[in-house]
């Protein structure tokens, strides 16, 4: 996955991540995921690209300029969702 990149599908650019399993003998596709449609609630158009991925137990997370979502590593159901305040402001101490 290229950050900030929208991957390639049948219905035209999507802003996501392809999901792999990878063995000794194979790559096979899983999935693919989203973060919600974030235009609302943070003022970016529509699906904000996936910049960053992390495992951790039986999670994905997912982390975009819009915000961190939790997903069910086996299924790719969202299981939370914390989207970040206002991503043109800077964080202050």
């Amino acid at each position: 996955m290229t950050p900030g990149v929208a991957a390639q599908s049948p219905d035209g650019p999507q802003p996501g991540a392809l999901m792999l399993r990878i063995d000794d003998s194979s790559i096979t596709e899983t999935g693919f995921i989203t973060q919600p449609d974030s235009a609302t609630a943070t003022g970016y158009p529509g699906y904000p690209p996936i910049e960053c991925s992390l495992i951790t137990g039986q999670t994905l997370w997912t982390i975009s300029a819009a915000g961190a979502m939790a997903s069910d590593l086996t299924t790719l159901r969202q299981q939370g969702w914390v989207p970040f305040d206002d991503p043109g402001r800077t964080a202050t101490h």
